[in-house]
């Protein structure tokens, strides 16, 4: 991550769309991973994701 990191630390858009579950909303693997069916509309699962973040106590 760092190698690929800019002079700010930040990680490149390709990097970040590959990691960040919000970013794959729209993939059917991660609804299913999720519990949903992978038809499921990305703001449905996104919602999901959010509100999983939302309530975890860890």
């Amino acid at each position: 991550l760092h190698a690929e990191a800019d002079r700010n630390g930040v990680p490149p858009l390709g990097m970040e769309k590959a990691t960040n579950p919000f970013l794959r909303a729209d993939q059917p693997a991660l609804a299913k991973a999720v519990g949903m069916v992978p038809e499921a509309r990305p703001a449905d699962v996104f919602a999901k994701l959010r509100k999983a973040k939302d309530e975890f106590k860890g």
